[in-house]
């Protein structure tokens, strides 16, 4: 018996489909397409057309909840808290990666509550108040149960008291800077366990 050439393979009738080539651009058609990033009059009556926040410094901009906390941000990227959970998650990252052998479990747990609270952060942004406050409230769970890993990792030995110290000033920045936004709508704060 002979072996079947290279040919031989497709001549069960079988061909790829062929699709017509993918092009962009913005010739075809008036307004379609990508924009140069040079036309920021264009940008700005977009932005303003979707009504998305205006950039930082603006005189204007979204308002939490009405309650005079300004979000004058195009994406959670512009956000100070959003940047510094963004700096927790990093650092986490990085100290657990010392005791992954360790303990990993606890390495587990923090991580993912330093994501989440990065995460929520960011799923916030996108949908309505009532849902932007749950997804708020969800990120201050995440924030103190990130807080009392790093207290438990710090009395088991796992992390000095310098690590703890960075950690601890990016949690509370975080939680600093995200008390107002959770603050908002209730207009009050409710009283914490006694």
């Amino acid at each position: 018996m002979s072996k079947p050439g290279p040919s031989a393979r497709f001549t069960l009738g079988f061909s790829p489909p062929r699709h017509p080539p993918i092009v962009c651009s913005s010739e075809s058609r008036a307004g379609a397409g990508w924009r140069p990033a040079a036309d920021k009059s264009q940008l700005r009556r977009d932005t303003q057309a979707r009504g998305l926040p205006r950039a930082p410094g603006s005189r204007e901009g979204l308002r939490f909840g009405g309650k005079g906390v300004p979000v004058a941000a195009r994406s959670h990227r512009d956000l100070h808290v959003w940047q510094r959970a963004d700096d927790l998650a990093q650092l986490v990252y990085r100290l657990t990666w010392k005791f992954m052998q360790a303990d990993p479990g606890l390495v587990q747990r923090m991580r993912a509550a330093a994501i989440s609270v990065a995460a929520g952060i960011a799923a916030s942004q996108r949908g309505g108040r009532a849902q932007a406050r749950r997804t708020l409230q969800a990120v201050s769970i995440a924030l103190a149960e990130l807080g009392y890993c790093m207290h438990f990792a710090r009395r088991s030995g796992f992390i000095g008291d310098l690590d703890l110290r960075k950690m601890t000033s990016l949690e509370e920045d975080v939680s600093h800077h995200l008390e107002p936004l959770l603050n908002a709508d209730s207009g009050q704060r409710r009283p914490g366990l006694t």
